[in-house]
């Protein structure tokens, strides 16, 4: 285990690069819109990889209302900036380039009622692997009662 302030990682447990730089986005933009711009990505993505990071550690990372970093935020921010330092000094000291690769795709978790999956989102869905824009989809069948509730439990991001 490795601990760092508030925050506890397990000794084999990596931290996922474009959560950690969305995180660093938001301290250095002050908002998820600048964050989303800086990484040229949308803000979406920002609030998804920061949920998914907060969520990993287990902490609060990012308060909302205003948006800034939590103290365990600017610790992990902290971290994050050394292990990237130390990471370009080794790699430069070796002649070493990091070949720019894809980042994985992000997931969309939608809800979807019969009538759509079998009309224009199942049209949507076969046409996605010939599209290379990042995104995979994660769906969930269910009724016009139920994706309201996966909605308002966060549990699904869309519904229709």
């Amino acid at each position: 285990m490795v601990w760092c302030g508030w925050i506890t990682i397990a000794a084999n447990q990596m931290l996922d690069y474009s959560q950690i730089r969305a995180l660093l986005a938001l301290e250095e933009e002050g908002t998820f819109e600048g964050a989303a711009r800086s990484l040229r990505v949308t803000a979406f993505a920002i609030t998804q990889r920061i949920k998914l990071l907060e969520k990993s550690l287990g902490v609060r990372l990012v308060e909302r209302k205003p948006t800034r970093t939590s103290d365990a935020g600017k610790v992990l921010c902290e971290h994050a900036r050394e292990v990237l330092a130390l990471e370009t000094e080794v790699l430069s000291q070796h002649n070493l380039a990091v070949v720019e690769r894809k980042s994985d795709p992000q997931v969309l978790k939608i809800a979807l009622n019969d009538e759509s999956l079998s009309g224009w989102f199942g049209r949507v869905l076969k046409d996605q692997p010939k599209r290379d824009n990042g995104f995979r989809f994660d769906v969930t069948l269910t009724n016009c009662d139920r994706s309201t509730d996966l909605m308002q439990s966060g549990d699904v991001v869309a519904v229709t």
